[in-house]
């Protein structure tokens, strides 16, 4: 990660979005998933799991509060929130759940959303 990339945002820098333990917590999740893609069921539970952590409604709400419109960054002050403890509770939360009764695999497109969809997708 070069600090080019870190400074894209939106109303501020990514730097500014997070405390800075946790986002090098984020930088360090993800570097892990660079390489060591998530190959099996329960790897990429937990891989999307962090992603939903990451690209949820308000994101940075992991190291202050959120600003109600996403994606600005965060007003106040910051708080140190570790990565893990959220990941955890996430995944936790999502297998105390019963699945329903239809519940069957599902199948992945990997592609620009910008492009044509395949038709199969209704």
């Amino acid at each position: 990660m070069t600090f080019i990339r870190l400074q894209i945002g939106f109303n501020g820098k990514i730097v500014e979005y997070y405390e800075e333990q946790t986002l090098k917590e984020i930088l360090l999740a993800r570097r892990y998933f660079q390489t060591h893609p998530p190959e099996t069921p329960k790897a990429q539970f937990v891989f999307a799991a962090l992603l939903h952590i990451l690209h949820g409604n308000r994101p940075y709400a992991l190291s202050g509060r959120s600003h109600p419109l996403t994606p600005y960054k965060p007003t106040g002050p910051y708080e140190y929130r570790p990565l893990l403890n959220q990941l955890r509770a996430k995944v936790q939360r999502s297998m105390d759940k019963d699945l329903p009764l239809n519940f069957g695999p599902g199948k992945i497109f990997f592609q620009d959303a910008t492009n044509w969809w395949p038709r199969e997708i209704d």
